[in-house]
């Protein structure tokens, strides 16, 4: 009897490293946001820091 072969198929790997790519993607934008929101709102208190 032949043992069968332990492992991934080429299509499951390219699919897992699609899912991937998409969740690395994702983060990347709401991390982005994040950071844009942080330094509009931090433009915004030092112009009425400004103005006090």
């Amino acid at each position: 009897m032949t043992k069968p072969q332990a492992g991934f198929t080429l299509l499951e790997l390219v699919i897992a490293i699609a899912i991937f790519a998409l969740l690395g993607v994702a983060c990347w934008r709401l991390f982005d946001g994040v950071l844009r929101a942080e330094r509009s709102s931090s433009a915004h208190e030092q112009t009425l820091r400004g103005l006090q």
